[in-house]
């Protein structure tokens, strides 16, 4: 086998990263719609950022 590159491997980093901040959010996806919803009054949909955080 080869030696992966250096993107390579933060290739699979980043992918493992976003598969776990999805598995993440998705365990919490009714606590996030609320803080959403909480704070986007207008629904812009222009607020979701500050529910995350």
């Amino acid at each position: 086998t080869r030696k992966l590159t250096i993107r390579e491997r933060v290739g699979r980093m980043e992918t493992s990263a976003f598969r776990d901040l999805r598995a993440q959010m998705l365990a919490s996806r009714s606590t996030l719609v609320k803080a959403f919803q909480k704070r986007d009054k207008d629904l812009t949909g222009m607020d979701w950022n500050d529910a995350l955080e």
